[in-house]
């Protein structure tokens, strides 16, 4: 849903290796932007919930689009024009960083074995990561974390 909103590949600016993995375990999501409307980032949020009870299920999401259409159809003052004003700005986010974005090349989105071991228990992010952080974790060299991928790969 981020994905499609936005129109930015998660974390396609950094390896999608066992670091990766880990921070992602430690709660790591991909940043949402600002300027999508506050009930599809608050949706998006529980969806991602380290804690599979605590993520809306089939039916609740089919309350909730329901819901929204019908806004949408009676023209709801509030949701159309948040809906409004994140197409305006999404528009010209993509126009100016159509050329900016750079996919790693070990950002990888095909199915594959990741035989990853020691993996933390799951954590659910309380924050937004910014893309500052991303690229800290993206360009780290953190030898203990390369050490112990090397070791389970083998």
């Amino acid at each position: 849903m981020n994905e499609y909103l936005s129109g930015v590949v998660p974390f396609n600016n950094i390896s999608h290796n066992f670091s990766l993995a880990c921070n992602i375990c430690k709660g790591l999501r991909p940043e949402i932007p600002d300027y999508l409307p506050k009930l599809f980032a608050e949706l998006i949020m529980k969806c991602w919930n380290a804690e599979p009870e605590n993520r809306p299920t089939v039916e609740e999401l089919c309350r909730l689009i329901n819901e929204l259409r019908l806004k949408l159809d009676y023209k709801d003052a509030e949701i159309c024009n948040q809906i409004e004003e994140s197409e305006r700005i999404r528009f010209n986010e993509q126009v100016k960083n159509k050329f900016k974005q750079v996919q790693h090349p070990q950002a990888i989105y095909t199915s594959r074995f990741l035989n990853y071991r020691s993996l933390p228990n799951p954590m659910t992010s309380s924050y937004k990561i910014s893309q500052d952080i991303i690229q800290f974790i993206s360009t780290s060299q953190n030898s203990e974390i390369q050490f112990i991928e090397q070791e389970l790969i083998k």
